[in-house]
């Protein structure tokens, strides 16, 4: 098993970055063999981009643990049995999954901790995370679409609210061409924030040193949440 606690590193309040990971299988292997990951970081591997097959998964989920990375797996195809994915990476010791809401009524019997993750309108926002709580999570994700600014900022009150009225962690990371959108969100509203390493696993992700950077000018005035 992973040495994870995901308690005692996400606490809310705190914002923390997510390293997402989806370049080739045989390039992460040989990140992996290169000893390339820090176990000071939490890295999100992305194993539907990946390119990963099935039959591997043991093997590669017994190399995270026994490198001690902090990590969650994530497989985010649907109609492809994406279920017997995290089915075979939990027997392997995952203990951290995102899992699609779509996906949660076939996942919901793995003993392991989930993100529970919904990627859709704002309008159906507050119906998708009672219906993401009732599979217990471990955390809350909504991944909304924005096209402009104007949307963006019509949303935050409802998700600040919905932020406000959670007792779990809580993922915020809004999608689309505009910048800045999750670092504004790693400030107030959200726990995590996804960043990238290489090319990104979804649209709108900081890189590392953008992440960096910017926390670093907003901690010299020492807000609360940073």
């Amino acid at each position: 098993m992973s040495n994870w606690n995901p308690e005692k590193i996400i606490v809310r309040g705190k914002n923390i970055p997510v390293v997402s990971i989806g370049n080739s299988y045989h390039d992460t292997i040989k990140m992996l063999s290169s000893q390339s990951f820090s176990i000071s970081n939490v890295y999100e591997f992305r194993y539907d981009l990946m390119g990963g097959k099935l039959e591997n998964i043991p093997d590669f989920v017994k190399r995270l643990n026994d490198l001690g990375i902090r990590y969650i797996f994530t497989y985010r195809k649907r109609g492809e049995n994406a279920e017997v994915f995290y089915e075979e990476a939990v027997k392997g010791g995952a203990d951290l999954i995102d899992v699609d809401l779509s996906l949660s009524p076939l996942t919901s019997r793995l003993d392991c901790r989930k993100i529970i993750s919904f990627h859709g309108p704002m309008d159906s926002i507050d119906r998708r995370v009672k219906e993401m709580l009732a599979f217990s999570p471990f955390m809350v994700k909504v991944a909304p679409e924005f096209s402009s600014m104007d949307e963006f900022i019509n949303a935050l009150p409802k998700i600040l609210r919905i932020e406000q009225e959670l007792e779990i962690p809580f993922c915020f990371s809004p999608m689309g061409k505009i910048p800045g959108m999750r670092l504004f969100a790693s400030l107030f509203l959200s726990d995590i924030c996804y960043v990238r390493a290489g090319k990104p696993t979804a649209e709108g992700q900081p890189t590392i040193a953008q992440y960096e950077d910017f926390m670093n000018i907003v901690r010299k005035n020492d807000p609360p949440h940073v």
